[in-house]
């Protein structure tokens, strides 16, 4: 499933290359932009955890893992409101 925010950064994309974007089109492009970082660190960390909870043989845990992974590739507008905790060690925030 494509995420909103992807469809909007596809959008200003093509937008770019028929024009400069806007100042308010850029602030928009940094945003969706730091969207899709935090979305890529959140799927690679589940991702991760998941093989490791198989590697451990640990089945329960693994499907717990896997069914947060289902939750946020169904979820087509990922982004901090939906997060139920911070991750200190998530991506670098943009200043």
């Amino acid at each position: 499933m494509v995420k909103s925010f992807h469809a909007r950064m596809a959008e200003l994309w093509v937008l770019n290359k028929q024009r400069s974007l806007s100042t308010e089109e850029m602030d928009e492009m940094q945003h969706v932009l730091h969207l899709n970082a935090m979305y890529c660190w959140e799927m690679a960390k589940l991702e991760n955890l998941s093989l490791v909870a198989s590697m451990l043989g640990d089945t329960r845990e693994q499907l717990a893992i896997c069914a947060q992974i289902d939750d946020l590739e169904r979820n087509p507008h990922f982004g901090p409101t939906q997060k139920k905790k911070t991750d200190r060690n998530g991506p670098p925030q943009i200043p």
